[in-house]
């Protein structure tokens, strides 16, 4: 039997600004068209299926146009669960009467993890759905006193979900920062805060992890893996090589089926006349950062850069100037901690560090924050 893996299609997503619809519309067709022509029989996606808990309407109808395809159009099984961006409730409405379509979700952890069979005989896996969870989430459903992510794993693995059935193949699902995983830009709220990052110990006694939460394609033991996203979201993804991964569940052998993406993501660094000779010499529609080092952008570099550059998303100077710091590139920003953005706004503008408890706060605020707002 054949199983597809993937993730953190994130629909609805924005790259500084720019809507990315339509290539994902794309996305969801190249993943139709894989699972169709490895005859696959169940698609696995591994959380953040959308990039806010409340999406638009269009963002809506792509995930019913893939739910569609898959399931009633191409008679595969498809396996959910909700991340981190996920509004989980509302993924999770309707399971019931989803599943005789042959859709599986598992939006909260409170609503139960379930094991599910699929195949028959000595072909028979086991499907466990893990939905993201936070530490508090455990703490309430079990009575234990959990004190990091970690802990908490254990303890929900332990005593929330069904144990691996030693009569058949075992695949888990989670959406979880493992340690070792390395991360993206785009993985801003995977990396706030180290209490988040869970051991691969945990899994003994599952044959196959199906990993989503960090964007980048990784392996983590040789059958726990992040699967990454299907689009790059990034400028650090730029370069990946994106894929679906097909695992094969008689030997349990994994294969990357490798995905070329419709549009390119690209950094170009150097003097202002540098830039501007290149882009009157190979104008281009890719999705553009520029990086001027040695003077400032003026509103006519910024237009004939437009011009060149239809796709530019953002073109910023790192030039020194007299009397002032030295500029923050927007990939420096990206690579602080949540923590250390926290510490450098108290220092600047109270000169002092944060407490514990405004740390906790501002880390909360912060996963609120990406599924989709406070609440």
């Amino acid at each position: 039997m054949r199983i597809l893996h993937t993730s953190d299609l994130h629909l609805g997503i924005s790259l500084m600004g720019r809507s990315l619809l339509e290539h994902q519309q794309w996305m969801i067709e190249e993943l139709a068209q894989v699972a169709q022509r490895e005859q696959v029989a169940a698609v696995l996606i591994s959380g953040d299926i959308f990039d806010r808990s409340v999406v638009a309407a269009e963002v809506i109808s792509l995930y019913n146009q893939m739910a569609t395809k898959l399931c009633l159009e191409l008679g595969v099984k498809v396996f959910l669960i909700a991340g981190n961006h996920d509004g989980a409730e509302r993924l999770a409405s309707c399971s019931a009467l989803l599943e005789k379509a042959g859709l599986f979700v598992c939006g909260r952890l409170k609503d139960g993890v379930r094991r599910i069979s699929l195949g028959q005989g000595k072909e028979q896996v086991g499907i466990t759905l893990l939905p993201y969870f936070n530490p508090d989430e455990v703490r309430s459903l079990t009575g234990q006193d959990v004190r990091d992510m970690d802990e908490a794993l254990q303890v929900a693995l332990r005593q929330l979900v069904p144990p691996p059935d030693p009569e058949q193949k075992n695949i888990l699902l989670a959406h979880l920062f493992v340690r070792g995983g390395i991360t993206a830009e785009s993985d801003r709220s995977a990396i706030i805060g180290g209490a988040a990052v869970v051991g691969a110990d945990c899994f003994l006694g599952y044959d196959y992890v199906a990993l989503g939460h960090l964007h980048r394609p990784q392996e983590i033991r040789p059958h726990i893996r992040y699967c990454g996203t299907p689009l790059p979201y990034s400028f650090s993804e730029a370069e990946q090589q994106k894929h679906f991964l097909i695992l094969e569940t008689e030997d349990l052998c994994v294969r990357e089926v490798p995905i070329s993406p419709p549009y390119r993501l690209r950094e170009e660094k150097g003097t202002l006349e540098k830039l501007k000779m290149q882009a009157a010499a190979q104008p281009s529609g890719d999705y553009l950062r520029l990086e001027v080092t040695d003077s400032r952008i003026s509103k006519e570099d910024y237009e004939f850069f437009r011009q060149a550059y239809p796709n530019l998303l953002i073109a910023y100077s790192t030039a020194p100037v007299p009397g002032e710091e030295t500029a923050v590139s927007p990939e420096q920003v990206e690579q602080l901690s949540a923590e250390a953005i926290l510490e450098e706004f108290l220092q600047e503008q109270e000169g002092r560090s944060p407490q514990k408890e405004e740390i906790a706060w501002f880390l909360r605020a912060m996963e609120q924050a990406e599924r989709g707002g406070l609440q």
